[in-house]
């Protein structure tokens, strides 16, 4: 795909999609977030204390760099630097 062009106007960004179990996981995406990259980040799987403590600290820390956060699914959020909006419509 060597022939496709860039739409105009439109930069690259990067969407990371991660399964943290371990709170420096999750901590690394936050530092992710920092640099521009747009998390997934994917609670399910984990035992809710420890997925609501992550996600504590991934919406604090979003919400402390003028983020944003959404919920999209059941323990699915996505968190995005300040230079990305999230909308629900198109």
């Amino acid at each position: 795909m060597n022939n496709l062009l860039p739409l105009p106007g439109m930069k690259n960004c990067a969407i990371a999609i991660l399964r943290p179990q371990t709170f420096d996981e999750t901590a690394r995406a936050v530092e992710a977030l920092k640099t521009g990259t747009i998390i997934l980040l994917n609670f399910a799987d984990l035992a809710s204390d420890k997925a609501q403590r992550f996600l504590d600290f991934a919406a604090g820390s979003t919400c402390a760099l003028s983020g944003h956060h959404q919920a999209i699914g059941r323990g699915v959020f996505l968190f995005a630097p300040p230079t990305v909006e999230i909308t629900t419509k198109v």
